[in-house]
């Protein structure tokens, strides 16, 4: 692991543990085995890593990831809008820390980044909307529906497992996408006429 990757898995585990505002650059340097001068060789603020941390995990890796998904033309837009969802509990239960500083640090950051943030973010869902879309023209989903809210509705049902989703208990993350998907997905399908 380089310099910096030590000093961003420092911060992530202490304002995960401690809170971004309770979290000093002296705690981030020691916890990453570096100078304070070290940790300014890289990070000009305690904001710098946060938004570091926002952008890095929460935005620019997972739309990468959910583009591909949306983008393969071997899938239907109902198992594309299962995979998307698995990939979403998924990544909400393996990178908890993460998901944390994402939802919660946002608030931290400066006007700028937190621009940059909610653009990257605003295209992340606009993804999910895609493919909504996609199934409504193919005429697999119904279309009685506002897609805003209906994207929303997925987004809070996914989003808010790293609150509760146990991953040592008695449903794995990929039993509770199931569950997810099947009452998502069922309740867009078109009945089709007998």
């Amino acid at each position: 692991m380089n310099t910096r990757d030590k000093i961003l898995e420092s911060a992530l585990h202490l304002f995960d543990e401690k809170g971004y505002h309770q979290t000093s650059i002296q705690e981030i340097s020691e916890g990453a085995g570096v100078s304070k001068g070290g940790f300014f060789h890289y990070f000009p603020s305690k904001n710098d890593i946060l938004f570091a941390l926002q952008e890095s995990f929460c935005i620019d890796s997972h739309l990468n990831n959910i583009e591909k998904v949306a983008l393969n033309d071997d899938l239907s837009p109902a198992e594309k809008l299962h995979k998307l969802i698995d990939y979403e509990v998924y990544t909400h239960v393996k990178n908890r820390p993460n998901v944390v500083i994402f939802y919660h640090g946002l608030k931290n950051l400066s006007e700028d980044k937190i621009k940059i943030i909610k653009e990257k973010r605003d295209r992340y869902e606009e993804i999910f909307r895609k493919v909504i879309r996609q199934g409504i023209e193919r005429g697999d989903f119904k279309d009685d529906f506002d897609i805003n809210i209906v994207s929303k509705a997925l987004f809070g049902m996914c989003n808010w497992t790293y609150m509760w989703l146990d991953p040592e208990g008695p449903m794995t993350p990929g039993q509770i996408s199931d569950t997810f998907s099947k009452l998502f997905i069922d309740g867009l399908h078109k009945k089709r006429e007998a």
